[in-house]
């Protein structure tokens, strides 16, 4: 279910740069490209494949080696494709991101295999898949309690969070209260703490909404309102803002709904994470993060922005295993750059598959 996210102050320049989390449309999908080449040095090597688009997927399709032309409705009942890359955002076509079941493994983050050493692996001898993975989603709001699996027992962490509410407004908010919490999805009384504003700044006393969570929900809080929403149609509506089932806390944006919601991280930029009053306003370089997809290769990069330098996505050139029933590759992300031009979004990555 947790996720990793940027810290959201890195986020604002990434955002800047054009990497957006906007809904896939579902009108004409990119033509496929042939762009995977043999290496001599003993494996396929794709080249320049463009994902600059903020808004459409392009998907590739390892037995084909090339992109497969599908919207992004098309390609969630399809299973011609393999992995799919939007800006920086990478899903597999497995679990809650397509039809298929294809799983990913960092094997590099397993500790299985460096950086270094993807010409020599060559089967998966020895190597520990337990940890293979399906499609998921990356949740902006995901560490909002903690989990003792020893003692079985969930902790708030009282984290602070700044929002776009789903129509546009803003909001400050912290779960504050979680009574008597049971196993999934029994979330007992959950109490939130929160300022609803029209602007960025948050003067107004704050106000608290308390309601019973044992059965796990969905609940809709409406932060306008002050109250549970009961929306007939929660996926299209903007009546809501935040979805709480099950110990997660979705937004009313791109995947949960039609809103705008979106939350930007105060905790991290503060000196106590959990001082509800340390920020008064919500920075306008602090962009609200939506939920999107995720995928074991959602950490792919890190994200380089030095004091007056120009922002870079660097390939942490982590080796992942891809493995779709019997068949198995290993894949490695090289550059996020067009060879010619520049332009960001364009991938190269090489991969092969194994004995």
């Amino acid at each position: 279910m947790i996720k990793q996210l940027l810290p959201m102050i890195l986020t604002a320049a990434l955002f800047a740069a054009g990497c957006s989390d906007d809904k896939p449309t579902s009108g004409n999908p990119p033509a496929n490209t042939s762009t995977t080449t043999w290496n001599s040095a003993g494996y396929w090597e794709t080249t320049d494949l463009n994902a600059s688009s903020t808004e459409d997927y392009i998907f590739y399709s390892f037995a084909r080696r090339d992109t497969v032309t599908l919207t992004f409705d098309q390609a969630m009942n399809s299973a011609d494709w393999d992995i799919g890359f939007r800006r920086v955002s990478i899903l597999i076509n497995s679990g809650v991101s397509g039809a298929a079941n294809t799983r990913a493994l960092d094997l590099t983050a397993a500790g299985e295999v460096d950086t270094a050493g993807f010409v020599n692996l060559i089967n998966l001898l020895g190597v520990d898949t337990t940890g293979l993975e399906s499609g998921s989603y990356s949740l902006a709001i995901d560490e909002w309690y903690s989990y003792n699996p020893v003692t079985h027992q969930f902790n708030l962490t009282n984290y602070v969070y700044m929002s776009t509410d789903a129509a546009g407004g803003f909001v400050k908010f912290q779960v504050i209260g979680m009574e008597n919490p049971g196993f999934p999805p029994d979330m007992g009384t959950i109490s939130i703490r929160y300022i609803y504003s029209t602007d960025r700044s948050f003067d107004e006393a704050p106000d608290t909404l308390v309601f019973d969570a044992s059965s796990g929900g969905p609940f809709y809080v409406d932060f306008s309102s002050g109250a549970l929403a009961n929306p007939a149609n929660p996926r299209a509506s903007t009546d809501w803002d935040l979805e709480i089932e099950n110990y997660e806390i979705h937004q009313n944006n791109t995947i949960f709904g039609p809103g705008e919601m979106g939350t930007y991280e105060v905790w991290q930029d503060q000196d106590d994470p959990t001082d509800f009053d340390e920020t008064a306003s919500m920075p306008d370089m602090a962009p609200p993060f939506p939920d999107d997809f995720g995928s074991p290769l959602t950490d792919w990069y890190d994200y380089i922005h030095e004091p007056g330098g120009t922002p870079t996505v660097l390939s942490k050139g982590n080796i992942y295993l891809v493995i779709d029933g019997s068949w198995a590759c290993k894949f490695q992300i090289m550059t996020y750059y067009n060879h010619y031009s520049g332009l960001s979004g364009w991938y190269s990555f090489r991969w092969r598959e194994l004995e």
